[in-house]
Formats: structure tokens, C-alpha cells, sequence
């Protein structure tokens, strides 16, 4: 069986402005390494995303993002270059 067993380091940053207090942007870049323990595979992935978010009260909320990710793995069957969109 492909044995999916791996360690998974991640980097996030995140740089925000909160344009009132409803209403925030902010851009996230997200970087992660996974080295798989039972099988010869490294991946390297890469998230950028734009966001905004609108608080309608303080526990009620509604989010868009949108962004790209791209990255490698040393397995030729993995595609991680692709557009992200979400509400």
C-alpha cells in the first residue's frame, strides 16, 4: 500500500489592516514541507491568499478569499500549481 506516513513543517504569515472594526483585509502566505517517513517523497507547497472579511457581530462573520498555490514534490504525480476562491 502507499504508506502516507510523514512530517509536516508549516511557516504562516499573515499581514492584515483593519479598515474599521467590521471590516478587515489581509494577505496570508502559508509554506509547508512534508517529508514522508515510508517512502522516497519531499513535498513543497506554497499558499498565497487575499482576504476580506466582514463582522456582522462579534461571533458572526463572512469571509472571500481568493489566491494561488504552487509548489514541487518528488513524486511527478503531484500538482499543487492551482487559482483558490471561497466565501
Amino acid at each position: 500500500p502507499n504508506e502516507r506516513s510523514r512530517i509536516l513543517n508549516t511557516f504562516i504569515a499573515t499581514l492584515g489592516y483593519n479598515i474599521s472594526s467590521k471590516f478587515q483585509t489581509a494577505i496570508d502566505y502559508q509554506f509547508s514541507w512534508s517529508h514522508f517517513t515510508q517512502q522516497a517523497r519531499d513535498d513543497l507547497y506554497h499558499q498565497v491568499i487575499g482576504r476580506v472579511t466582514y463582522n456582522f457581530t462579534p461571533r458572526t462573520q463572512a469571509n472571500i478569499f481568493a489566491g494561488y498555490s504552487f509548489g514541487n514534490s518528488s513524486d511527478d504525480r503531484i500538482e499543487f500549481n492551482s487559482f483558490i476562491f471561497g466565501a
